[in-house]
């Protein structure tokens, strides 16, 4: 399963990189952002991590976008390391539109499939270590662009 969630961030984050500046007279945006998996527990070793997302966004109304996303991040520490795999669909309200600058915020539904690959050994041996849960993505954002095909 780790092989096959790699190849489909792989093959979401390349794809969109080429037919990004081709649709932007469309509306469709694509976005690729990288960033840090900190850990929140209490593990001993537990270590920062890579996160990576990629996702397409399609403006509804002016203030309202619709994008579908899917995300990687690594997670380990001495006694254990997994991977995480969110995808999800977002509703994006930016109601201010500066030049430069817009704030946002979002909320949506998506899945988040885990795949924890080494665990400790006082772990409960009937946990899932590899499956699927639903999860609710809610947050706050502020895109700035720097030119016109790229923020």
């Amino acid at each position: 399963m780790c092989k096959l969630m790699k190849s489909i961030v792989l093959l979401s984050l390349l794809v969109p990189l080429i037919a990004t500046a081709q649709f932007t007279e469309l509306g469709l945006e694509g976005y690729l952002g990288a960033g840090i998996a900190m850990p929140t527990n209490e593990s001993e070793g537990a270590d920062m991590g890579l996160n990576v997302r990629h996702s397409f966004a399609y403006p509804i109304l002016d203030p309202l976008q619709l994008e579908l996303g899917i995300a990687f991040a690594r997670l380990k520490a001495d006694d254990y390391s997994g991977e995480v795999m969110p995808i999800d669909l977002r509703a994006r309200f930016a109601p201010f539109h500066q030049e430069k600058w817009f704030p946002f915020v979002y909320a949506g539904l998506g899945m988040l499939h885990h795949d924890v690959s080494d665990v400790p050994a006082a772990a409960d041996p009937e946990a899932k270590r590899d499956s699927w849960n639903a999860m609710v993505p809610l947050g706050l954002g502020v895109q700035y662009h720097l030119d016109e095909y790229l923020a």
